[in-house]
Protein backbone atom coordinates (compact mmCIF):
# COMPACT_ATOMS: atom_id res chain seq x y z
CA UNK A 1 0.00 0.00 0.00
CA UNK A 2 1.27 3.75 -0.81
CA UNK A 3 -0.21 6.47 0.80
CA UNK A 4 -0.02 10.07 -1.42
CA UNK A 5 -0.31 13.24 0.56
CA UNK A 6 -1.76 16.72 -0.98
CA UNK A 7 -1.32 19.96 0.58
CA UNK A 8 -2.12 23.40 0.28
CA UNK A 9 -4.02 26.43 1.44
CA UNK A 10 -7.74 25.98 2.28
CA UNK A 11 -9.75 26.17 -1.25
CA UNK A 12 -6.30 25.48 -3.55
CA UNK A 13 -8.09 22.85 -5.47
CA UNK A 14 -6.47 19.85 -3.02
CA UNK A 15 -9.96 18.01 -3.42
CA UNK A 16 -10.33 18.31 -7.44
CA UNK A 17 -6.22 17.29 -7.73
CA UNK A 18 -7.35 13.92 -5.14
CA UNK A 19 -10.39 13.57 -7.15
CA UNK A 20 -8.40 13.24 -10.54
CA UNK A 21 -6.00 11.26 -8.90
CA UNK A 22 -8.51 8.94 -7.53
CA UNK A 23 -10.37 8.31 -10.79
CA UNK A 24 -7.39 7.73 -12.56
CA UNK A 25 -5.97 4.65 -10.22
CA UNK A 26 -9.29 3.59 -9.46
CA UNK A 27 -9.49 1.60 -12.55
CA UNK A 28 -7.07 -0.59 -11.61
CA UNK A 29 -6.11 -0.42 -7.96
CA UNK A 30 -8.36 -0.27 -4.73
CA UNK A 31 -7.69 3.71 -3.97
CA UNK A 32 -9.44 5.40 -1.53
CA UNK A 33 -9.80 9.33 -0.40
CA UNK A 34 -8.94 10.25 2.90
CA UNK A 35 -9.83 14.32 4.10
CA UNK A 36 -7.79 15.41 7.07
CA UNK A 37 -11.24 17.82 7.48
CA UNK A 38 -12.26 14.60 9.06
CA UNK A 39 -10.22 14.45 11.69
CA UNK A 40 -11.02 17.38 13.03
CA UNK A 41 -11.36 17.23 16.65
CA UNK A 42 -15.06 16.87 18.19
CA UNK A 43 -14.87 18.92 20.81
CA UNK A 44 -17.98 17.28 22.59
CA UNK A 45 -17.76 18.72 26.17
CA UNK A 46 -18.14 22.39 24.57
CA UNK A 47 -21.09 24.39 23.64
CA UNK A 48 -21.76 25.74 20.13
CA UNK A 49 -21.45 29.02 21.30
CA UNK A 50 -18.06 27.95 22.62
CA UNK A 51 -16.77 25.53 19.24
CA UNK A 52 -17.45 28.73 17.29
CA UNK A 53 -14.79 30.81 19.23
CA UNK A 54 -11.99 28.03 18.29
CA UNK A 55 -9.51 28.30 15.21
CA UNK A 56 -10.13 25.58 13.01
CA UNK A 57 -7.42 26.59 10.45
CA UNK A 58 -4.78 26.09 13.99
CA UNK A 59 -2.81 22.86 13.69
CA UNK A 60 -4.10 21.54 17.27
CA UNK A 61 -7.97 21.63 15.60
CA UNK A 62 -7.21 18.09 14.62
CA UNK A 63 -6.84 14.71 15.88
CA UNK A 64 -3.38 14.14 13.88
CA UNK A 65 -3.04 10.72 16.44
CA UNK A 66 -6.01 9.64 15.34
CA UNK A 67 -5.05 10.21 11.62
CA UNK A 68 -1.59 8.40 11.86
CA UNK A 69 -2.62 5.17 14.38
CA UNK A 70 -5.20 4.63 11.27
CA UNK A 71 -2.69 5.18 8.84
CA UNK A 72 -0.45 2.64 10.09
CA UNK A 73 -3.40 -0.08 10.77
CA UNK A 74 -3.79 0.33 7.00
CA UNK A 75 -0.36 0.00 6.33
CA UNK A 76 -0.50 -3.25 8.41
CA UNK A 77 -3.07 -4.37 6.63
CA UNK A 78 -6.17 -3.72 8.91
CA UNK A 79 -9.10 -1.58 8.42
CA UNK A 80 -10.43 1.17 9.77
CA UNK A 81 -13.22 3.05 10.87
CA UNK A 82 -12.63 6.75 9.48
CA UNK A 83 -14.66 8.97 11.50
CA UNK A 84 -17.16 11.98 9.01
CA UNK A 85 -16.82 15.56 10.08
CA UNK A 86 -20.29 17.28 10.02
CA UNK A 87 -19.55 21.06 9.19
CA UNK A 88 -22.72 22.27 9.79
CA UNK A 89 -23.05 21.58 13.56
CA UNK A 90 -19.24 21.25 14.05
CA UNK A 91 -19.26 17.44 15.43
CA UNK A 92 -18.09 14.13 14.15
CA UNK A 93 -21.41 12.04 13.15
CA UNK A 94 -22.02 8.60 14.37
CA UNK A 95 -21.58 6.79 11.07
CA UNK A 96 -17.93 6.52 9.92
CA UNK A 97 -16.75 4.96 7.08
CA UNK A 98 -14.93 1.32 6.77
CA UNK A 99 -11.65 1.04 4.80
CA UNK A 100 -10.03 -1.99 4.10
CA UNK A 101 -7.26 -3.16 2.04
CA UNK A 102 -6.10 -0.50 -0.12
CA UNK A 103 -3.59 -0.10 -2.60
CA UNK A 104 -3.62 3.51 -2.55
CA UNK A 105 -4.93 6.04 0.25
CA UNK A 106 -4.73 9.48 -1.09
CA UNK A 107 -5.17 11.84 2.34
CA UNK A 108 -5.32 15.55 1.37
CA UNK A 109 -5.78 18.20 3.89
CA UNK A 110 -3.89 21.50 4.55
CA UNK A 111 -1.72 20.10 7.31
CA UNK A 112 -0.75 16.56 5.39
CA UNK A 113 2.43 18.08 5.00
CA UNK A 114 3.03 19.61 8.70
CA UNK A 115 3.28 16.78 10.78
CA UNK A 116 6.83 14.62 10.57
CA UNK A 117 5.00 11.26 11.53
CA UNK A 118 2.15 11.78 9.06
CA UNK A 119 4.52 13.14 6.63
CA UNK A 120 7.01 10.71 6.43
CA UNK A 121 4.48 8.13 6.15
CA UNK A 122 3.71 9.69 2.61
CA UNK A 123 5.56 8.18 -0.20
CA UNK A 124 4.43 10.85 -2.70
CA UNK A 125 3.89 14.41 -1.56
CA UNK A 126 2.27 17.22 -3.49
CA UNK A 127 1.97 20.74 -2.59
CA UNK A 128 -0.94 22.61 -4.04
CA UNK A 129 0.40 26.42 -4.71
CA UNK A 130 -2.89 29.04 -6.13
CA UNK A 131 -3.18 32.81 -5.53
CA UNK A 132 -4.65 33.61 -2.36
CA UNK A 133 -7.62 35.74 -3.87
CA UNK A 134 -8.52 32.97 -5.97
CA UNK A 135 -8.35 30.69 -2.63
CA UNK A 136 -10.86 33.34 -1.20
CA UNK A 137 -13.17 33.44 -4.06
CA UNK A 138 -13.78 29.64 -4.13
CA UNK A 139 -13.94 29.06 -0.15
CA UNK A 140 -16.40 32.08 -0.15
CA UNK A 141 -18.63 29.58 -2.95
CA UNK A 142 -18.04 26.85 -0.95
CA UNK A 143 -18.91 27.75 2.38
CA UNK A 144 -22.08 29.41 1.79
CA UNK A 145 -23.52 26.45 -0.31
CA UNK A 146 -22.12 23.20 1.45
CA UNK A 147 -21.56 24.89 5.05
CA UNK A 148 -24.16 27.03 5.85
CA UNK A 149 -22.04 30.54 6.39
CA UNK A 150 -22.53 33.64 6.18
CA UNK A 151 -20.28 35.87 3.77
CA UNK A 152 -19.10 37.89 7.03
CA UNK A 153 -18.60 34.80 8.89
CA UNK A 154 -16.63 33.64 6.18
CA UNK A 155 -14.19 37.11 5.64
CA UNK A 156 -13.89 37.45 9.49
CA UNK A 157 -12.73 33.70 9.83
CA UNK A 158 -10.20 34.70 6.55
CA UNK A 159 -8.74 37.55 8.10
CA UNK A 160 -8.58 36.80 12.04
CA UNK A 161 -6.99 32.91 11.39
CA UNK A 162 -7.18 31.35 8.13
CA UNK A 163 -4.59 33.87 6.21
CA UNK A 164 -2.53 34.04 9.53
CA UNK A 165 -2.70 30.23 9.51
CA UNK A 166 -1.28 29.83 5.91
CA UNK A 167 1.60 31.78 6.28
CA UNK A 168 2.70 30.57 9.49
CA UNK A 169 2.16 26.56 9.03
CA UNK A 170 0.65 26.14 6.02
CA UNK A 171 3.13 27.62 3.02
CA UNK A 172 5.90 26.94 4.60
CA UNK A 173 5.16 22.75 4.42
CA UNK A 174 5.75 23.92 0.51
CA UNK A 175 9.28 22.51 0.69
CA UNK A 176 8.76 19.11 2.06
CA UNK A 177 6.61 18.32 -1.42
CA UNK A 178 7.88 15.83 -3.94
CA UNK A 179 6.25 18.25 -6.26
CA UNK A 180 4.15 21.56 -6.48
CA UNK A 181 1.43 22.07 -8.72
CA UNK A 182 0.77 25.65 -9.28
CA UNK A 183 -3.06 26.46 -10.81
CA UNK A 184 -4.52 23.76 -9.18
CA UNK A 185 -6.64 21.39 -11.61
CA UNK A 186 -5.74 23.75 -14.68
CA UNK A 187 -1.95 22.70 -14.33
CA UNK A 188 -2.56 19.49 -17.20
CA UNK A 189 1.00 19.22 -17.22
CA UNK A 190 1.81 19.00 -13.67
CA UNK A 191 -0.99 16.61 -12.77
CA UNK A 192 -0.07 14.05 -15.36
CA UNK A 193 3.46 14.65 -14.21
CA UNK A 194 2.59 13.56 -10.49
CA UNK A 195 0.02 10.72 -11.95
CA UNK A 196 3.21 9.45 -13.78
CA UNK A 197 5.80 9.47 -10.66
CA UNK A 198 3.24 7.76 -8.41
CA UNK A 199 2.59 5.10 -11.58
CA UNK A 200 6.50 4.16 -10.70
CA UNK A 201 6.28 4.32 -7.06
CA UNK A 202 2.99 2.23 -7.22
CA UNK A 203 4.74 -0.73 -9.26
CA UNK A 204 7.91 -1.15 -7.45
CA UNK A 205 5.50 -0.84 -4.37
CA UNK A 206 3.69 -4.27 -5.86
CA UNK A 207 6.97 -6.05 -7.10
Amino acid sequence: MIIIGIAGGSASGKSSIANIINDYFNKDYCSYLIKLDDYYKSFDELSLEDKLLINYDHPTSFDISLLINHLIDLKNNKSINQPIYDFVNYVRKSETKLIKEPDIIILEGIYTLYDEQLRNLCDYKIYVDVASDIRLIRRIKRDIKKRNRSLENILNQYQTSVRVMYHDYIEPTKKYADIIIEQGKENKEMINLALKNISTILNNNMI
